[in-house]
């Protein structure tokens, strides 16, 4: 039996315009790594920006610790540990958040979703596997009786569950480091948290960010026409593996405890708040088209949907354009859930 272990692109998102093309001349600060077991890209400008970029790596850090279930130490590790703990730095906002998107998806997203994960081989530098029905069913029971608490900075957990907050972290990570460009006064900038981008400030040209969404084929299928915001985007492509010629992606669903099957390649959701876009980017696409259009309409937030048949859907009219002809753009009127 053969079994091919794969990461799709990481890039999720492409910024589609050649970034010295907005500098206008002025001194730029460009830091690519590797942190969050992702790639990072920061560039901006700005007399502050290369201060703020060293501090937002240093947060990029921290958050790998405090935020990672996997670490051998850190806050979420011991809360997972110990039951309970404090997720310092406002942290416990991206749990608040985590739960509203919770329960205003009927559980399609679920940070206590660990067990499964780990059943998957889906944890940081797993290589993935299929496990057995018995054991998806034991790590469903898990999931399913598993209830958190939270009290200010405050994290409980019920019984033997775990939370894995990977699905929010890096949107976290986005709304903590727009905090670092406003108070250092940087003038504009774009964050690549490997597919999770923040645009901030404005472009000295006068004109919006342009970022193209990956159509899971290396390619972008669509240009999104955006100000200062986050732009996040979930798809089965990102990472997978495949087992005895099936393919396998890391988005479960916390119900059927496999890997969301719902005839969509991706879904982009754009927000101002990160944690939040980057919640409902997973939410969305576990529950597929209609419920998760429905369920962004419920955020208000802006949010295209590309199906396998290369029709896109979306919400809240973001300012797209389509790069092909070949892909048909179908917006459908729905009324707010």
């Amino acid at each position: 039996m053969k079994k091919k272990y794969i990461y799709a692109a990481v890039l999720i998102l492409i910024i589609v315009f050649p970034a010295v093309r907005f500098l206008s001349g002025n001194s730029v600060t460009e830091r690519r790594s590797f942190k969050m077991d992702t790639d990072i890209t920061i560039t901006g400008s700005g007399r502050n920006m290369n201060k703020a970029a060293d501090e937002i790596e240093a947060l990029l850090d921290e958050i790998d610790v405090n935020l990672n279930s996997y670490s051998a130490e850190g806050e979420l590790a011991e809360l997972n540990e110990k039951k309970e703990g404090v997720l310092s730095g406002g942290a416990a906002e991206a749990v608040y958040i985590a739960e509203d998107v919770r329960k205003n998806s009927d559980g399609a997203f679920n940070i206590a979703v660990k067990p499964l994960i780990d059943v998957w081989g889906f944890g940081r530098g797993g290589d993935g596997r299929v496990p057995s029905q018995n054991e998806i069913d034991e790590a469903l029971k898990v999931v399913a009786e598993t209830k958190i608490k939270a009290d200010g900075d405050k994290i409980s957990v019920s019984g033997n569950g775990k939370i894995d907050l990977g699905a929010v972290a890096k949107g976290y990570a986005s709304d903590k480091s727009r905090e670092i460009l406003k108070k250092n006064k940087v003038k504009y900038a774009v964050l690549n948290f490997g597919g999770n981008i923040v645009t901030y400030g404005k472009k000295p040209d006068g004109e919006d960010f342009v970022i193209g969404i990956s159509d899971g084929e290396g390619g972008a299928y669509a240009a999104v026409r955006t100000a200062e915001t986050c732009i996040v985007t979930s798809g089965g492509y990102e990472r997978y593996f495949e087992y005895e010629g099936k393919k396998y992606h890391h988005l479960l669903n916390p119900h059927t405890g496999y890997p969301a099957e719902n005839g969509l390649v991706s879904v982009t959701v754009i927000s101002e708040n990160g944690t939040l876009a980057d919640a409902l980017s997973t939410a969305c696409y576990v529950s597929g088209l209609e419920k998760g259009m429905a369920l962004a309409e419920k955020y208000k937030v802006c949010a295209v949907f590309l199906d396998e048949e290369k029709n896109v859907y979306t919400v809240g009219n973001p300012d797209i354009s389509l790069e092909s002809d070949e892909y048909i753009l179908v917006k459908k009127e729905r009324k707010a859930a």
